[in-house]
């Protein structure tokens, strides 16, 4: 996006599972730091998530000039993908063509594009950690199974509950 619209930076933010909170995914040329948080409901963000809509900021550069070109144009772009904002991706001081209002739709497009693949990516690493969680299961059970005495049926399954709950330490108790 940055090398098509001439711009000087940019980032993506992606909204944290709280919704309130937008963390940097990638970047360049800008000054928030990959860990640092931006709070979703401050200005100029907070249009472009609750709205869906691109948001454009206009700075004038320092200096007695009052020129056009003397304008820095950043736009927020929402990252929509089956009508949920996942982020936004912003592109700061874009040449004078591209930051026009008539460029907006193909940005967005282009925006939407990297939503829909962030989108399917979270899908497969679910069902990736679905797969794991299923594979466990089957194993576990089939370790169970492998053995008739009661006690060491409970340890094994103490032992797999504990691994596939990623826990310290684990315990059965039963009720007499």
């Amino acid at each position: 996006a940055l090398r098509l619209t001439g711009g000087r930076g940019g980032q993506i933010l992606l909204l944290k599972a709280d919704r309130r909170t937008l963390l940097r995914y990638l970047g360049e040329g800008e000054a928030i730091a990959d860990d640092q948080e931006v709070p979703a409901d401050a200005p100029p963000w907070v249009n472009v998530i609750r709205e869906g809509l691109v948001g454009r900021l206009e700075f004038k550069r320092a200096g007695p000039s009052h020129a056009p070109e003397d304008c820095q144009v950043t736009l927020g772009i929402p990252l929509l993908a089956r009508g949920d904002v996942l982020g936004i991706l912003t592109l700061r001081d874009l040449s004078e063509v591209w930051a026009k209002h008539d460029r907006a739709p193909f940005l967005e497009a282009l925006a939407n594009l990297a939503a829909h693949a962030l989108h399917n990516d979270s899908l497969y690493r679910d069902l990736l950690r679905q797969k794991e969680e299923l594979c466990t299961l089957i194993e576990v059970s089939s370790d169970i199974t492998a053995s008739l005495d009661l006690d060491e049926v409970f340890k094994r399954v103490v032992r797999h509950a504990a691994r596939l709950l990623r826990a310290q330490a684990a315990a059965l108790m039963l009720v007499d």
